[in-house]
């Protein structure tokens, strides 16, 4: 089955400064849409309008049928780049198959066909099945949208069909729990724990090596950290020159961990308004050997990539500016001088020229580290169990590892939904199942030896 080869919609970032100038500055950090024609598509634009406001929001609506639909924070530009990128998608799939989305409705259309041929991969660049996070991420987009359209008039109501389901509802930093009943929205595709898998050793050398070759040593360090400690994409590049103190004398190391508080970036309510970065700070441990990594670069390569930047100015005038300016993230490009942004780094994680698999991405990462981390501290206790002549209980694996995600994982992770605790638990169970044998020890030891990326 032949896909769309010329796009029909486009997201379209427009120019800050002429926004701001033209008196619209209140949403000059909006994208809108734009047809096949350049014509402005005033619905979808207009609903990516109210979202990033906050004047619309999904579990806002008296009929909510959505599960974890809502926030109260501002939209961050990579979530409004996210909300465009699956509407487009959406609005590309009406268009090729002939509907209009005023029509569309929830099982007929959304479930039986657009997720349907997501599954298959008829819907899909690669002709391949898309992974359940993105289908359910892209289903969930068209329906906020047609719920928005159907609530301005644009359309006929849209039912979203749903059913009632009790979960445990808990956060990363309190180990007590409740049971809650929610509506989930019917259909959604349920991720397989056999479908979860991380890099091998070697793949994951191979793949650092690809991206300080290719992107930098800049972007590879980047890399290092958000597998060796689960940050999001978005907090490693707001990543901040003093975020580790400067001194390493006032480092809070225990052992070989260093503790570390950050709070750029991270998921949950800002303090900035909209655009804002500034969330809820959060501890995260952090290997010793990295943060001295972090600090090296910090007193030695960064200063020589402003030094170039600067030297590189066309007049003396510039130069002094350049020299004058300041910047608060720690990370800098070695091309430009300016901190990394998302999408560079996206970029460099992406296209180095070599992927541990396909679908290999930044969010990844943080999987990577919580699995690396389930297993290590369930091999350690198999070990110790062992060691001393004892007999390892039946359910031995499943206490170990909700252990290591309630007094580990959760905290790092900084949240963890309840569904992906169920698929740990579930994707660790089987593995060491599958492979208690001294094979599978040398692979545990091998999984933390990560080559240093400053190495040629």
């Amino acid at each position: 089955m032949t896909l769309v080869t010329e796009p029909h919609y486009y997201l379209h970032w427009p120019s800050s400064e002429t926004m701001k100038q033209a008196g619209y500055g209140t949403v000059a950090h909006v994208p809108c849409v734009f047809d096949k024609n350049w014509a402005y598509v005033d619905e979808a634009s207009r609903y990516l309008r109210e979202r990033a406001l906050l004047e619309w929001t999904p579990a806002g609506q008296v009929d909510d049928n959505i599960e974890d639909a809502g926030t109260s924070r501002y939209p961050t530009r990579k979530s409004l780049q996210n909300y465009g990128e699956r509407l487009t998608n959406f609005l590309e799939w009406c268009e090729f198959r002939n509907l209009a989305w005023r029509e569309v409705h929830y099982t007929d259309h959304l479930i039986d066909r657009y997720q349907a041929e997501m599954r298959n991969g008829a819907w899909s660049e690669r002709h391949r099945p898309l992974a359940p996070r993105t289908i359910n991420a892209r289903v969930d987009e068209a329906c906020y949208f047609l719920r928005w359209a159907a609530s301005h008039g644009y359309r006929g109501p849209f039912k979203v069909v749903s059913t009632l389901k009790r979960k445990k509802a808990g956060s990363a930093t309190h180990s007590t729990q409740r049971t809650v009943t929610v509506k989930v929205r019917a259909g959604k595709v349920r991720p397989n724990p056999a479908e979860l898998r991380i890099p091998t050793p070697e793949e994951m050398k191979r793949w650092h090596r690809a991206v300080l070759v290719r992107k930098g040593y800049t972007k590879a360090l980047m890399c290092r950290l958000t597998c060796e400690t689960a940050l999001r994409i978005s907090e490693v590049v707001n990543w901040e020159y003093e975020t580790l103190p400067l001194n390493p004398d006032e480092w809070k190391v225990v052992g070989d961990i260093v503790e570390v508080t950050i709070s750029k970036g991270v998921k949950g309510t800002k303090s900035d308004g909209p655009g804002g970065n500034e969330g809820r700070p959060r501890v995260i441990e952090m290997p010793l050997k990295l943060a001295q990594e972090l600090h090296r670069y910090r007193m030695e390569f960064r200063p020589s990539i402003r030094r170039k930047w600067i030297n590189a100015a066309a007049t003396p005038a510039e130069k002094m500016a350049r020299a004058s300016k300041a910047h608060g993230r720690l990370f800098l490009s070695e091309f430009n001088g300016e901190p990394v942004t998302q999408d560079r780094f996206w970029e460099a994680w992406k296209k180095s020229g070599y992927l541990p698999y396909p679908e290999w991405h930044p969010h990844l990462g943080r999987h990577y580290w919580a699995c690396s981390t389930l297993l290590k501290e369930a091999e350690a206790q198999r070990e110790f169990v062992m060691k001393h002549g004892k007999h390892l209980p039946m359910d031995w694996i499943t206490g170990i590892t909700a252990s290591t995600l309630l007094m580990k994982v959760q905290p790092q992770l900084g949240h963890l939904d309840p569904e992906t605790t169920q698929t740990y638990l579930k994707w660790t169970h089987q593995l060491l199942k599958l492979q208690i044998d001294q094979d599978y020890a040398d692979y545990l030891d091998a999984a933390w030896d990560v080559e240093d990326c400053r190495e040629a």
